[in-house]
């Protein structure tokens, strides 16, 4: 199991905020912080769509086949 101490660090946020979450006592209403939260838990920004996070592969995201000539 995850603590909460070890999400908020992932996702730069306060501990208290992500139980608060976590627990449905308060809601992530602004961008910025569900990107900051995506970005922790390592959630591509395709799934949210959003844009893709900088520790993502794009390359293997990429639907394109390439073609060797």
């Amino acid at each position: 199991m995850v603590s909460f101490n070890r999400i908020a660090e992932a996702c730069a946020l306060k501990a208290e905020r992500v139980s608060q979450i976590a627990q449905g006592m308060a809601s992530v209403t602004a961008l910025a912080t569900v990107e900051r939260i995506a970005g922790g838990l390592r959630i591509l920004g395709a799934l949210l769509r959003l844009a893709a996070q900088p520790w993502e592969d794009t390359a293997v995201l990429s639907t394109k086949s390439q073609h060797v000539k």
